[in-house]
């Protein structure tokens, strides 16, 4: 069922919506149980006060970074396995800490350019992924919005990422491209 902002308006009034203010609506989201399931191409404004932001970027290699909203500045930012990212992130959620999580969703993604069929295969790998990152934030029941990489500044260098944050530490490509989904919230 697709849903205008009239409607999420009403929800939210309803108290069925209470952490997001919502500044556009696009035409493919979904409302499920009375809540926001997916986000496509939504911009919404964070009004719950969230101690730290994650960002993750998907896939073999999975980008994780964690930025502290109170202090303005990340306290990590790292490339790991999609399973101690997935650990990283139930612990934040079992320890009771306030996150909001922003994770690539590769599914959304609709150019390919000149790929060869190795990439495209990789291509399919990383949209299960966010598949995966979708049902375990909904199962952990943590607040969380899927990006579609367009709307994320992504493939920055490594002295292009030091000039935008000021973090001088180890990236990689997926780290930075993690880090850039939380930055500056």
């Amino acid at each position: 069922m697709k849903w205008t902002l009239a409607h999420i308006e009403k929800l939210k009034a309803e108290g069925k919506i209470r952490d997001f203010t919502i500044s556009m609506l696009s035409n493919s989201t979904t409302l499920v149980n009375g809540k926001i399931k997916y986000y496509t191409t939504m911009t919404k404004k964070i009004t719950k006060e969230y101690r730290y932001i994650i960002g993750i970027d998907t896939g073999v290699n999975t980008g994780f970074s964690l930025w502290d909203t109170k202090y303005k500045t990340f306290q990590c930012i790292e490339t790991v396995s999609i399973h101690r990212a997935l650990e990283k992130v139930k612990g934040f959620s079992d320890g009771g800490l306030n996150v909001f999580v922003r994770v690539e969703d590769a599914r959304k993604r609709k150019w390919f350019g000149k790929a060869g069929k190795e990439q495209l295969q990789g291509a399919g790998s990383i949209k299960r992924d966010a598949k995966i990152w979708e049902d375990f934030l909904t199962d952990l029941k943590v607040d969380f919005e899927m990006v579609s990489p367009k709307n994320n500044k992504t493939k920055l260098n490594a002295a292009t990422f030091i000039k935008i944050t000021n973090w001088e530490g180890r990236t990689t490509e997926h780290s930075r491209d993690a880090a850039m989904l939380v930055f500056g919230y």
